[in-house]
């Protein structure tokens, strides 16, 4: 009988300790009086009910200890009419450290899973029908929902943007799970969310944080767009035909109903 096995597929994947979190902004622009927060969450949650497929660039640089490490990841998520489970996944994650650079490749059409650390390589099958991309475009949006009292917002023109208007927020309690991010100790940081202003859509994401001990300092910088909301092509979810023979045997890839695939770690 085939199960189902839950895929996480994680850009930044290792916990940081190293200090709790005080947010700290520095812009003081005033709040556009045409618009308020609560009414751009209200448009918000209408205008993304509807989406069905999204398109995302996402970059993590990070450097400890004079150590840097990047990651950039792309992906198209089609969460299908329901819009709250992802049902296909394609994308590609970069990491470039120390010189030395990782690939990863993968597409979940919706029947299985297919990866390779190679562009021109064979695929690799797993048998999965369960997935999970971290991070996902709607809990983003639910995390920004539930900070309505903790933001401020400004008219940049074409989009608006939702800022920290207090020093007193937990960040990385919010975000915690979707980056899989945990700093004790001091740390400063500032978080930037970007809606369109046409189609109240998350177009863009910034958190920035700086954590400070007596023996080490950590930088974190994150950037993601997003685009092509309900315009991704199926085309993009196929699942390929240069699959690989040396595959990982289906019914010991199935057995663990709530294991995760990694692709790569923050250290």
């Amino acid at each position: 009988m085939k199960k189902s096995k839950k895929i996480a597929i994680l850009i930044f994947l290792s916990l940081l300790f190293l200090g709790a979190c005080h947010s700290k902004l520095t812009n003081k622009q005033k709040t556009d009086q045409n618009m308020t927060v609560s009414q751009l969450i209200k448009k918000a949650k209408t205008a993304n009910k509807k989406v069905e497929t999204v398109h995302f660039d996402m970059s993590l640089v990070t450097n400890s200890l004079g150590k840097k490490k990047s990651q950039t990841m792309k992906a198209d998520l089609d969460y299908g009419k329901a819009s709250d489970n992802l049902e296909k996944v394609s994308g590609e994650i970069k990491t470039i450290q120390g010189g030395a650079s990782n690939y990863q490749e993968f597409i979940l059409p919706g029947d299985g899973a297919y990866f390779r650390d190679d562009k021109g390589a064979s695929w690799t099958y797993k048998d999965l029908t369960d997935y999970d991309v971290d991070p996902d475009y709607f809990d983003f949006l639910d995390i920004v929902y539930s900070m309505k009292d903790d933001l401020k917002l400004k008219d940049d023109g074409d989009n608006y943007t939702v800022e920290l208007k207090s020093q007193n927020v937990d960040l990385l309690s919010l975000f915690e799970d979707e980056l899989n991010l945990s700093l004790t100790g001091y740390s400063q940081s500032s978080m930037k969310k970007t809606f369109d202003k046409e189609n109240f859509r998350l177009k863009a994401f910034e958190l920035k944080m700086v954590s400070k001990s007596r023996r080490s300092r950590i930088s974190i910088e994150v950037e993601s767009k997003y685009s092509k909301w309900n315009k991704v092509s199926q085309s993009k979810f196929d699942a390929p035909s240069d699959v690989s023979d040396d595959t990982p045997d289906s019914s010991d890839a199935s057995n663990n109903i709530n294991d995760n695939q990694e692709f790569s770690d923050v250290s």
